[in-house]
């Protein structure tokens, strides 16, 4: 048999708001339940057996709660959904996850942790001023500003502003970057803007504002984007926190591990620009010029490679040029032309490259050059003097 609720408990269970607010909804005639609108507080519904409406719109019950601890980035809205459609903290969340509700809020350009529930009753506890919920601070400021400087003197004893006086629960000096300096605040206070506006009074502007803690809980490694479930024993923490029974807890659904991030960005819900295909420049025609250029077809350009040029001789290890390709190095006056310095081909009937040949066989200067002048003794056979004489 399926527990029953009362029905302003029901609602705040659901998520839909704290018990409180259910009971105005009640009062107010907006609560339908089986298609009858219900004004008494005592009335009891059953999950999955009783149809409740609210302002027209079903209410779906789920047993399990979740609670959530996000990182929120820069640039968003903490709201379920925004009129002028900029992207809101729910944009950074799954589809899949449950209807769940921020608990506070952070300003557009305030990043930091934020809880968000579909546990009205949770959710209530820890945004009522009376619970005095503390929250953490990590804070950028222009400029250098020294632990014993007055500015951080006068928000340690408190500043005043428009609606009232403001006093931290502690601040301390953190760090100075050599331009910048980040300064840790923590108070319970929830007013708007307050921390921009105590820093303004001191008179130093705030560059960068995250929160880092709240309610016992800590922002931990995550990165702008980023989720996790909250645990069970989380979950209890926080509402203590916020002055209720840890032993009336809904189940919680929890699951481990970091999320979001690189999945989802806040900005998705934008259009998307979309690169045009790239397109290749025709080829610039050659211009023609003249006064009679425009009679004149422009020269196409040609489209064929210019011939590789032949490879160059290598010097040798004396600075003599090296014989070309094809040809055999002379070991003696025969390999090389008695009337010229070109190189000849050691194969008979071939004649070197860049050689013409001449009458009798003989390899004569090649064409363009001047010749040498020939020796007397050309066309003349060696005399065999030397030999008779070797024997005498």
């Amino acid at each position: 048999m399926s527990e029953k609720y009362r029905l302003q408990k029901y609602l705040s269970l659901a998520g839909v708001t704290s018990r409180r607010n259910a009971e105005l909804l009640i009062e107010e005639g907006r609560v339908k339940v089986n298609g009858r609108t219900v004004t008494e507080q005592g009335t009891t519904v059953t999950p999955g057996r009783s149809k409740v409406e609210v302002d027209g719109k079903a209410v779906f019950w789920n047993p399990e709660r979740n609670t959530i601890l996000l990182y929120k980035p820069v640039g968003t809205i903490t709201t379920l959904d925004d009129p002028e459609g900029r992207p809101t903290v729910i944009d950074l969340l799954p589809k899949r996850l449950p209807r769940v509700v921020p608990v506070g809020r952070l300003d557009w350009d305030s990043e930091g942790l934020l809880l968000l529930t579909n546990d009205g009753e949770l959710a209530h506890a820890l945004t009522h001023p009376s619970r005095k919920i503390q929250k953490i601070y990590h804070v950028k400021l222009k400029g250098e500003v020294r632990d014993d400087s007055k500015p951080l003197l006068q928000l340690k004893e408190g500043v005043e502003l428009d609606d009232g006086m403001i006093k931290p629960d502690r601040v301390a000096h953190l760090r100075f970057t050599g331009n910048h300096t980040w300064i840790e605040i923590e108070l319970h206070s929830g007013k708007n803007r307050v921390i921009r506006r105590m820093c303004d009074a001191v008179g130093h502007d705030v560059l960068k504002l995250r929160r880092v803690g709240f309610a016992g809980l800590e922002l931990g490694s995550l990165n702008p984007g980023e989720f996790r479930d909250l645990s069970a024993v989380e979950v209890d923490q926080l509402r203590n926190e916020g002055g209720l029974n840890y032993r009336d807890r809904p189940p919680v659904r929890s699951k481990p591990g970091v999320r979001g991030g690189n999945e989802k960005k806040a900005s998705a819900n934008k259009p998307l620009k979309r690169s045009s295909p790239r397109i290749s420049k025709p080829a610039k025609e050659p211009r023609v010029t003249g006064p009679d250029a425009g009679d004149r077809e422009a020269p196409k350009k040609s489209t064929r490679r210019p011939a590789a040029a032949a490879p160059s001789a290598k010097p040798t290890k004396r600075g003599k040029q090296a014989p070309p390709a094809g040809t055999d190095r002379p070991t003696s006056a025969r390999g090389r032309n008695a009337d010229s310095t070109e190189w000849t081909s050691s194969k008979p009937g071939k004649a070197a490259p860049g050689s013409r040949r001449g009458a009798g066989g003989r390899s004569a200067a090649p064409t363009g050059r001047a010749s040498a002048p020939k020796s007397t003794n050309a066309g003349k056979r060696p005399t065999t003097q030397g030999r008779n004489n070797r024997g005498k």
